[in-house]
């Protein structure tokens, strides 16, 4: 595993993929925890220490429509019934966090609301490669056929 992020309700999240990084902490990035269930994080504040992060659980489904800009960033956060806003200590276990409710998440620690990922770079198309084959595993495992593949189907008008 990667290095270690946060600990959420006694929960280990070990930093997966940075997205977006202007300076340091990284501003958009995922985080794992140790049963591979995934986290969506967003640093909003980060002009001086200790940062503040806002963390919202996600799916694989989720991460890639994001990132085929299919659903904006907001979205991708506002999608869970909860999130964690997480003021960083000096190590991981000096935290402070705290659950919200979805309708408790303040506007000013989202993403703009009609704001899409859009960085096509070598490192993100190389994730989202990576995500499609865990989606196609997991679907391989559970039984599960419904995947999405980032394809928009019209109907044609003879229909």
């Amino acid at each position: 595993m990667n290095k270690l992020y946060f600990i959420i309700q006694e929960q280990k999240l070990f930093l997966e993929r940075v997205l977006l990084q202007i300076d340091i902490p990284p501003r958009l990035f995922v985080c794992k925890n140790e049963d591979k269930k995934l986290y969506l994080c967003v640093c909003v504040y980060s002009y001086q220490q200790p940062f503040e992060h806002l963390v919202v659980p996600t799916t694989t489904d989720i991460l890639l429509r994001m990132l085929r800009c299919e659903i904006t960033m907001y979205e991708a956060f506002t999608k869970s019934d909860i999130a964690y806003k997480i003021k960083e200590g000096e190590e991981p276990k000096n935290d402070t966090v705290t659950m919200l409710q979805s309708n408790e998440i303040s506007e000013d620690d989202l993403p703009v609301k009609d704001a899409f990922f859009k960085l096509d770079t070598k490192e993100i198309k190389d994730y989202i490669h990576q995500l499609e084959k865990k989606q196609i595993q997991n679907a391989r495992i559970t039984g599960n056929s419904h995947i999405s593949y980032g394809i928009k189907l019209k109907k044609h008008k003879n229909l």
